[in-house]
């Protein structure tokens, strides 16, 4: 514990994360999933991809099965560079394609610009772009709609945002109610890593003025449905930046087998531009 403290603490260390799953040969494309969840965000994703692609999952700091250390603070910039010392340790030829769910398409665009030597495009899923006012905003705005009964991601969001004093017992009824459909999963050791994400990488973000800056081609694919990403943000960036496109889906904010059949025809023109 205390050499663990002193190397990635003390000496600022990024930590290699565990690579979940690592399949195929060519192209390397990257995945990294969201908040509270692991690779297994990609399981209707994987199985479609074509011949001629390395499929590489990563679980991110503080969750699956890669370190948790309680004393970080789980910021983007935590996040990019644990991300970027993982990918490093692949040695791969050539630039990977960065694919990211939700927190993890956050990231993604951190590690494009904190790392542009280690990121060919971006594919960017459900991405969570919120500016100060939007952040809180969004949870009056959404409470109107009656698919957040439905959404395990906007319960644990509201409780958080609401209650100061929320516990993990209450996280967890949160998680069970999610139902097997979904990658989001809340326990005892992912709930120091979800609330400092949460604050520190989703609540208190710039990736809007960041995405604005890279030069990179990237594509947004986002669900029509989902109640956790405002739309208006994906579509004014790609007006005012040739190198963005949207991809919208029928769906929400997980990626079922009808959103993964996008991402997966996404990813081949993305791979290849």
């Amino acid at each position: 514990m205390f050499l663990d403290v002193f190397i990635h603490k003390t000496l600022k260390r990024p930590y290699k994360l565990v690579i979940a799953e690592d399949i195929g040969k060519g192209i390397p494309v990257i995945f990294l999933h969201g908040i509270a969840s692991s690779s297994i965000t990609w399981r209707n994703v994987l199985p479609l991809m074509p011949k001629g692609y390395r499929a590489i999952t990563i679980d991110l700091l503080g969750f699956g099965n890669s370190p948790k250390p309680d004393w970080a603070k789980y910021t983007v910039e935590d996040h990019a560079n644990a991300v970027a010392h993982t990918i490093k340790k692949l040695h791969l030829k050539q630039k990977p394609l960065i694919v990211g769910h939700s927190m993890g398409s956050l990231i993604a665009v951190s590690l494009a610009s904190r790392h542009p030597q280690l990121v060919h495009n971006l594919v960017l899923c459900s991405m969570p772009i919120y500016i100060a006012e939007s952040a809180s905003g969004t949870l009056e705005t959404y409470k109107k709609s009656d698919a957040i009964v439905n959404t395990a991601y906007f319960k644990a969001y509201q409780a958080f945002a609401e209650r100061p004093d929320f516990t993990l017992k209450g996280a967890e009824k949160i998680a069970k109610l999610a139902g097997s459909d979904t990658s989001f999963r809340l326990d005892k050791t992912t709930w120091i890593p979800f609330k400092e994400s949460l604050k520190n990488t989703i609540e208190k973000q710039n990736t809007i003025s960041t995405i604005a800056g890279l030069g990179t081609a990237i594509a947004i694919v986002y669900g029509r449905f989902d109640i956790l990403v405002i739309s208006k943000y994906f579509k004014e960036l790609s007006r005012k930046h040739t190198n963005i496109k949207l991809f919208p889906v029928n769906g929400r904010h997980e990626i079922t087998p009808n959103y993964a059949k996008k991402v997966v025809k996404v990813i081949a023109v993305y791979s290849k531009h």
